[in-house]
């Protein structure tokens, strides 16, 4: 017997008298309402900015040409996004307070590109926390102060890292005499 249809994000769902349908409904889209308000990994620019308007962009002078930052802010956070040939590949979400473990895992849910993260001992540096898609397709790391949750591609993430090992050094010696004497 149908009770009525509920029309959520353009899909047409049958709600159903049972009262366990009901509930897991209701807690579906409490959860979908949270999570569409921040950015996700493979996500296009047009997208994000249809969720949050124009974004700040954001330059890096040695990034590859197909490499697009852009800078977007909501009500908890800072989030700068680096799209890849026009997908998000790269995902920085920054607070002014150290994120709850429910924060973690709600921004760890929302990019978990059909996988399942699992955290992993490596430790990127001290006493950051670190997770892998059991897939292979991500990383991400949650910086010492827990103020800031950096969420790759595995594409993205090996391609900074080589980027680094191969990136030319600084030319210290304009910062150290600056006057070239």
């Amino acid at each position: 017997m149908l009770t009525g249809f509920v029309h959520f994000t353009g899909v047409i769902m049958r709600v159903s008298p049972n009262p366990m349908k009901k509930y897991l409904l209701s807690g579906f889209l409490l959860l979908a309402a949270a999570l569409p308000a921040l950015a996700a990994l493979g996500e296009t620019e047009p997208e994000l900015e249809a969720r949050y308007g124009k974004a700040a962009v954001v330059k890096n002078a040695n990034d590859p040409a197909n490499y697009v930052t852009r800078a977007y802010s909501t009500k908890d956070y800072i989030i700068m996004v680096t799209f890849v040939d026009g997908k998000s590949q790269d995902e920085h979400y920054a607070s002014t307070k150290p994120l709850s473990e429910k924060e973690i895992s709600d921004l760890l849910y929302l990019n978990k590109m059909g996988s399942r993260w699992q955290e992993t001992l490596d430790k990127v540096r001290g006493e950051d926390r670190k997770w892998l898609l059991e897939n292979g397709d991500g990383v991400a790391v949650l910086q010492f102060d827990g103020n800031e949750l950096d969420v790759s591609t595995r594409r993205f993430a090996d391609d900074q890292a080589v980027r680094l090992i191969y990136q030319p050094p600084p030319d210290l010696s304009k910062l150290l005499n600056p006057s070239g004497q």
